[in-house]
């Protein structure tokens, strides 16, 4: 977890000791669509409270707690939380009970949850750890922690409780489906796992963010291949739309590669090669780092062959090389560095050779004529991508 987070108080801790799941997203998928069959035993917090007595509420919440990590170990559980407790900031750690079996290693269409709904209604602060989970939905405010979860269907419905600083943190979760409502996230970071599909407000409608909103190195779907859930780019384009108007520029860049990334499945021609060239060269404008070794890649290749054949000569009459022009026409190893080095920015400045019939060094041969041209085209462009990437990057006017 990032530090912001442990510096929360939780208070209603669910933890499986597991190891991370290994999913395959085809196996995974096949999971989030197998109707499993709905189990009948449901476990509400304000029935266990009533039926505790007058006992301690910080007991009854322990207990209560407990009680559902071992009964959800090799049996799937309805649970809800629709009490409102006096702890609610008080830290609790529920492990795994000594013997019962790991989880396994991937998961499939028969695979287990530990619980098969999971529903909150009143304000409270979560942390789930490693949970497998079909169905979960928030209607509270409060910070939600889920890490290390499976979750078929996961939702955040609009939260009246809500609180400026509440946050929503996802760590190396693998989500089916993400449905997020108008005005039900304050602020939410992602951070490793896959989500599959998600389903926000369309752009005219509410806002589903208030603050800030981060994914980092997580999985978002392009095509549908073995992924039955996703839907197509529309997703990206109303998230795009809602980054945008809380000016999360970074955030904003990305949900457009992943638009441009999944309509590139459908693109053809000069389109589909443009789309492919821009991914492969800056990530759509995500990585001005690659661009820039590309074109530095492209530079040096160029000179060190041009070097290593000695393949300039000069272009002009003897009488031009007069003064610091001499080192263009030197026999030894300064003038091959010089020659080399006119020719290789000659060519990005001029590939074609239009912009004027003179150059002060030329290639001795068509073979290097036809080389830097084609290096002038490509070294070009992945410059051109990188100005683009930086400009997207830090959105210059």
């Amino acid at each position: 977890m990032w530090e912001p987070i442990d510096r929360l108080n939780r208070s209603w801790v669910l933890k499986w000791n597991v190891s991370q799941y290994l999913l395959p997203p085809f196996e995974f998928d096949r999971w989030c669509n197998w109707p499993e069959p709905k189990t009948s035993e449901h476990h509400v917090l304000s029935k266990f409270i009533q039926s505790e007595g007058r006992r301690d509420s910080s007991d009854k919440h322990d207990r209560f707690v407990e009680m559902v990590v071992n009964k959800s170990i090799g049996n799937s559980i309805n649970l809800t939380f629709d009490s409102h407790l006096k702890n609610q900031n008080h830290e609790l750690n529920y492990s795994k009970p000594e013997g019962a079996p790991d989880n396994p290693r991937s998961i499939n269409e028969e695979s287990k949850s530990h619980i098969h709904s999971f529903l909150a209604f009143r304000r409270g602060n979560f942390f789930i750890r490693s949970a497998i989970i079909r169905q979960a939905r928030f209607n509270v405010g409060g910070s939600i922690f889920l890490e290390n979860c499976c979750v078929a269907r996961l939702e955040f419905a609009r939260a009246e409780e809500a609180d400026q600083s509440d946050v929503i943190g996802l760590t190396n979760c693998w989500i089916g489906e993400l449905i997020i409502g108008g005005k039900s996230i304050n602020n939410l970071f992602v951070r490793g796992g896959w989500i599959c599909s998600i389903t926000c407000p369309a752009p005219d409608e509410e806002n589903p963010f208030k603050g800030t909103v981060y994914f980092q190195d997580v999985s978002l779907p392009i095509f549908s291949d073995f992924n039955s859930l996703f839907k197509g780019p529309q997703q990206y384009r109303n998230l795009r739309k809602h980054l945008d108007s809380l000016h999360n520029t970074p955030m904003v860049s990305l949900m457009r590669a992943k638009e441009l990334a999944s309509e590139r499945q459908i693109d053809t021609g000069f389109s589909w090669l443009f789309s492919w060239l821009y991914f492969q060269i800056s990530d759509y404008g995500l990585n001005p780092a690659k661009a820039f070794r590309i074109w530095m890649g492209l530079v040096l290749v160029t000179f060190l062959l041009l070097f290593m054949n000695d393949s300039g000569t000069a272009g002009l009459k003897p009488e031009f090389y007069n003064g610091w022009r001499k080192i263009l026409i030197d026999d030894g190893v300064r003038g091959e560095l010089s020659r080399s080095f006119s020719l290789v920015f000659q060519s990005m400045l001029n590939p074609l050779g239009i912009l004027g019939p003179y150059k002060v060094v030329i290639p001795k041969t068509t073979f290097w004529k036809i080389w830097l041209t084609i290096h002038g085209v490509f070294a070009d462009g992945a410059f051109a991508f990188f100005v683009f990437a930086i400009r997207k990057r830090f959105k210059f006017s």
